[in-house]
């Protein structure tokens, strides 16, 4: 089981990175997942064996690692949470589009 300050701590320099480079910038959990793979972070690994390796919408479960980012992340003194209308947008993760599976999901950025 993956642990939600595991999950925070994976992420956070993530959300570093954006707000250094953009200022006040809000990311999504389908975004930081990609991000997350994109550089093979061992946190991929662990919440696939958990969750399953599909995310968004057709996944098969309610229950997903970006799901599970968005829970833990949302959860955070450190993180500032906010929800955003997300109908007609997809996401290119691993050379896939992903449309999400709700269309209202979380944002995030470093309070």
């Amino acid at each position: 089981m993956v642990t939600d300050k595991e999950i925070v701590e994976a992420c956070m320099p993530i959300l570093e990175d954006a707000q250094k480079e953009w200022g006040t910038v809000f990311l999504n959990a389908y975004q930081i997942w990609a991000i997350l793979n994109e550089k093979s972070d061992p946190i991929c690994k662990r919440l696939e064996e958990s969750y399953g390796g599909s995310v968004g919408a057709g996944a098969g479960t309610p229950y997903t690692p970006v799901v599970r980012i968005s829970h833990a992340l949302s959860r955070s003194d450190k993180i500032e949470h906010y929800y955003m209308d997300g109908r007609f947008t997809k996401f290119r993760i691993a050379e896939e589009d992903v449309e999400p599976g709700y269309p209202v999901y979380d944002i995030f950025c470093i309070r």
